[in-house]
């Protein structure tokens, strides 16, 4: 793994607190994905920043895969562009 990452400690840290923010939106609005517009836009705001690694689909800041991660209403992004 490349030292681009966050620790795998760190990254189970982040795992755990962005299915914990899923769970609490999903209770509160019922609904678990977003839109397919808004994965799109989600995607597009990754692919343009310096933290998202293209080869393996991942944010250097958090070390969540996006392609899965940009799905879930409740999940954001750890430096806040969505």
């Amino acid at each position: 793994m490349s030292n681009d990452f966050p620790s795998i400690p760190e990254q189970a840290r982040n795992l755990s607190k962005t299915a914990l923010d899923i769970a609490k939106s999903f209770a509160k609005t019922r609904r678990l994905l977003v839109s397919d517009d808004l994965i799109d836009l989600r995607n597009s705001i990754c692919e343009s920043c310096d933290r998202y690694e293209f080869e393996s689909s991942r944010c250097k800041e958090c070390g969540c895969f996006m392609v899965n991660k940009v799905r879930f209403n409740g999940a954001t992004c750890p430096l806040n562009h969505w």
